[in-house]
């Protein structure tokens, strides 16, 4: 904490240097982390919709349930890599 009110002393002796912005690194490794396991709960989601849908002993109606859920368990999976990604850059830079 000492650390951050030194940081916080020295801008304000001086006011007419620019200073790089800090990024909460915390918040984006926080997003990173969720992001991750909900793209592994999606991922294992759309699994065992594709089970089910291939599934002969099922219903028809129960497969085209699970085939539909399998697509957006795909669309959820690939939105929550993304967000990781950006997340992890936000993070690293």
């Amino acid at each position: 904490m000492d650390s951050v009110k030194n940081a916080a002393k020295y801008v304000a002796a001086h006011p007419s240097r620019q200073f790089p912005v800090i990024v909460n690194t915390d918040s984006n490794s926080s997003s990173f982390v969720g992001d991750k396991v909900n793209e592994a709960t999606s991922g294992a989601s759309k699994e065992a919709n594709k089970n089910v849908a291939k599934d002969s002993d099922a219903s028809l109606g129960t497969r085209a349930s699970a085939a539909k859920d399998a697509a957006g368990d795909k669309i959820d999976e690939s939105k929550n890599s993304a967000s990781a990604e950006g997340n992890k850059q936000k993070a690293t830079h």
